[in-house]
């Protein structure tokens, strides 16, 4: 199985690569649609996944092949922009955990049985834990603009005590 992961710098490629990644693309200096479409050979992909935000959503939309499927971590999903997602067949789907507990014992059960199942992948190997950077309370605001200018690579956690 292919998988290609876009990142904001070559730099990123050993990182995306240990993710899992076949192909890396830097999306600052390639053309991200073409190179999928060169990788996938004009098919485009089966499922993208937008975590980015932005109109990240668009070109997720525009890299699936034909009855592709999206998911959607970071915006609402906008089916009207993405280019011929009727006729191409594609499927759009919607992921919002954060907001599970608003929504009592149903909302809470859902997010358990999304962690439970997390960890299961991690335990059998299928997912690989990404890079973890722990900051200090006082190194909060320059992490947020680090991740803002795209300069961050994994996961920041915000040390409050």
């Amino acid at each position: 199985m292919e998988t290609i992961i876009t990142t904001s710098s070559s730099k990123n490629y050993p990182y995306v690569h240990a993710l899992g990644a076949t192909h890396a693309i830097n999306y600052h200096d390639l053309n991200v649609f073409e190179q999928v479409m060169d990788i996938t050979n004009q098919q485009g992909v089966d499922v993208s996944l937008d975590c980015v935000g932005r109109d990240n959503d668009i070109l997720a939309a525009s890299v699936l092949r034909y009855e592709g499927c999206m998911v959607e971590l970071v915006k609402t999903l906008t089916p009207n922009n993405y280019q011929d997602a009727f006729t191409r067949g594609l499927s759009f789907h919607q992921l919002s955990l954060g907001s599970g507990h608003r929504y009592g014992a149903y909302g809470r059960n859902t997010i358990i049985k999304a962690g439970i199942a997390i960890s299961a992948m991690l335990e059998e190997g299928q997912l690989n834990v990404p890079k973890l950077e722990i900051v200090n309370f006082k190194d909060i605001g320059g992490a947020l603009i680090d991740m803002r200018n795209e300069r961050t690579v994994g996961k920041i956690v915000a040390k409050l005590i």
